[in-house]
């Protein structure tokens, strides 16, 4: 609908601003030695218009490329100086180039915006006053000046509109990306609680059957065929088990490096700045896992419960007699408070916990003196030859 609209809004917008100085043109004309170039001109104006448009459609905030930018400023400028020479009026054209002024500082900084619109500005005032033509008892600046008014101030509705469309296409694509991370964030919940749940129950069932088999007579009817029955529903629950944990612990191996990857990917479509300081690759292999699914449950948590706009995360390993890993979150948002106990609130943090407990990981979270949140993660180093338990699934 948002494109429709845009659409409907860009056509509705070029016609009219186009009508103007065609207006004022056939109002007083000049004949076609003037006319047939000043067509010819807002055509190929038109075209740019629509091409960048076009482009702004694909990819809302980008710029404009160098070799349009000079097809931009040569048509807009030819068509203001060939206006304002055709007749006292022609300063009407000027709206069309400040159309194509919009187009060309898009996606700019305000420096940059303001640099070229105040060279437009004084560029055209300054051409037109030379070729204007002279009426009698009327000052020669008036039609320069309104021209110069018209650059000055155009391009701003057709950035404004460029810019309101370019907002809702990142608000769309923002939530579409909070609808994943919600829709991760609800398959990991129920896979702890299928772990918690299914997992006792199916290792009671190992257990008994193990019994069970353990205590059947040998050398009696039937007793061998019950025996095996039973060693295979062990088998079959202690299988069911594994299978069950490694959906719970979601045992695809987890790299550091790809984590913090998507999390700038994740962070720079909703614009949250970010700042990573640290290698993760001199994070030793065993604590790349618990690592990365902690800070995937943090960028979920500042998503979903931030209105932060810039991040940072430190990454660090000691290499004392107790190295420790470390992993700290800074944002800039409202975040979550520590609960009066002491420890952190939040199903969020809560589950980090959790995945920090096998690796006797320590957590601490809470509002930063400067504002914004804090999340730190503490995990000791695991000694050379040794695995930390949760990384390994039963056979």
């Amino acid at each position: 609908m948002a494109r429709r609209y845009a659409l409907c809004a860009f056509a509705a917008t070029a016609a009219f601003l186009s009508m103007i100085p065609v207006a004022a043109m056939l109002f007083s004309w000049p004949g076609w030695g003037f006319g047939a170039p000043l067509l010819a001109l807002l055509c190929a104006a038109l075209a740019l218009h629509c091409l960048r448009f076009r482009e702004y459609l694909r990819r809302p905030g980008s710029q404009v490329s160098a070799p349009a930018m000079v097809m931009a400023v040569s048509v807009g400028f030819s068509l203001c100086v060939v206006g304002q020479a055709s007749a006292w009026t022609g300063w009407a054209w000027a709206i069309v180039p400040a159309l194509l002024l919009g187009d060309v500082v898009g996606g700019r900084s305000k420096r940059a915006i303001t640099v070229w619109v105040t060279g437009a500005t004084l560029l055209v005032f300054g051409s037109d006053l030379l070729v204007a033509p002279r009426i009698a008892g009327v000052p020669g600046w008036i039609g320069p000046s309104i021209a110069a008014f018209y650059i000055s101030t155009t391009w701003a509705s057709n950035l404004e509109r460029n810019w309101w469309l370019g907002s809702l296409v990142k608000v769309d694509e923002s939530r579409r990306i909070a609808a994943e991370l919600a829709m991760t964030r609800e398959r990991l919940r129920l896979a702890d609680d299928l772990h918690d749940i299914l997992g006792h129950a199916l290792e009671v069932v190992a257990f008994k059957s193990e019994l069970a088999a353990r205590t059947v007579p040998s050398g009696v009817d039937g007793a061998d065929r019950a025996r095996r029955e039973m060693t295979d529903a062990a088998r079959v629950a202690r299988e069911a088990m594994n299978e069950v944990r490694s959906l719970a612990a979601d045992r695809r191996p987890t790299d550091l490096a790809s984590e913090l990857a998507g999390a700038r990917a994740v962070l720079d479509s909703a614009r949250v700045r970010l700042e990573v300081h640290g290698d993760p690759a001199l994070v030793v292999q065993p604590l790349q896992d618990v690592l990365g699914r902690v800070l995937r449950e943090a960028m979920t948590n500042l998503l979903r419960h931030s209105d932060a706009t810039h991040c940072t995360i430190t990454l660090g390993q000691n290499g004392g007699q107790r190295p420790v890993a470390t992993l700290r979150v800074d944002d800039d948002g409202t975040g979550s408070a520590p609960s009066p106990e002491g420890s952190p609130s939040g199903s969020g943090l809560r589950s980090i916990e959790r995945k920090l407990a096998p690796y006797a990981g320590t957590l601490s979270a809470g509002r930063r003196e400067v504002g914004g949140f804090s999340l730190c993660v503490t995990v000791p180093v695991p000694r050379p030859g040794t695995v930390p338990e949760a990384a390994v699934v039963p056979a």
